[in-house]
């Protein structure tokens, strides 16, 4: 999931609801992306470098677009 501000839930969301959503199924939330509005809404493929880290909660991540 990518969204252009931080975190994905809202600041009155105390469960972080949406977070535990995406990471139950072992997805990975991107955060504070950039330019989406220049992204077609189809057809877009994604490239994401990201570091696979054993007892974090997060880290940072490389994202290409390409169309």
């Amino acid at each position: 999931m990518g969204i252009d501000t931080h975190g994905v839930d809202s600041e009155q969301d105390n469960n972080l609801t949406t977070n535990c959503l995406v990471l139950a199924k072992q997805r990975i939330v991107l955060e504070n992306l950039t330019n989406l509005e220049q992204l077609p809404p189809q057809g877009t493929t994604l490239v994401i470098g990201i570091l696979r880290l054993r007892g974090g909660s997060g880290s940072t991540a490389a994202v290409m677009a390409l169309f």
